[in-house]
């Protein structure tokens, strides 16, 4: 299940039984519950560790379940704009980090294949609080894991192909390909 941190609400997926990382759902009247006491999240890419930061941020434990192996370190390098920087330091709070890591601009130029300067594209206002960031997803990856680490409320679990949920009243239960399971609550009323 997921928390927005915005609203307070929990919600999941439409048709899906368990939270994936990056889920966006509309927060009604009937869908508020309690706070979670323990949150299961199945994908440890990008979006889980995020997700897993800001449950930390309101005292809610989690567990991301991730299917590779181990953490991995693939991938090219990611921009990141404004908009993802003020999220990513209001909610997981790791933008210090990521801006010391990465290549800060706010505006890029754009050639031809000629290389005739066509002009200059403006990604971030001069005046802004924040630039847009350029960081290998590795990286990035590394930053959000190590803060999730850090706040002592987040186990991370690789190799973990989850195969059903069971849901009770008093919770859920995510059964994986290894015969392991793993109990969470379920502090959502109905699918939205």
């Amino acid at each position: 299940m997921l928390r927005s941190s915005l609203s307070g609400c929990v919600y999941r997926r439409q048709g899906s039984p368990v939270a994936r990382s990056g889920d966006v759902a509309p927060c009604t009247p009937t869908t508020m519950s309690p706070t979670p006491e323990h949150v299961l999240i199945v994908g440890g890419g990008l979006a889980g560790p995020c997700l897993a930061l800001a449950l930390a941020a309101r005292n809610i434990r989690s567990t991301i379940f991730e299917i590779r192996p181990s953490r991995g370190d693939s991938g090219g390098s990611i921009s990141l704009g404004p908009n993802a920087l003020q999220v990513l330091d209001r909610y997981a709070g790791i933008y210090d980090q990521i801006r010391a890591e990465g290549f800060s601009y706010r505006r890029f130029a754009a050639y031809t294949d000629g290389g005739e300067r066509l002009g200059d594209i403006e990604v971030a206002a001069e005046d802004g609080e924040y630039p847009a960031v350029r960081i290998l997803r590795p990286t990035l990856h590394r930053l959000l894991l190590e803060a999730a680490d850090e706040t002592g409320m987040v186990e991370v679990r690789y190799g973990m192909r989850l195969e059903a949920i069971d849901e009770g009243s008093d919770g859920v239960t995510a059964h994986f390909e290894d015969g392991s399971s793993a109990k969470g609550n379920t502090p959502c009323d109905q699918m939205t």
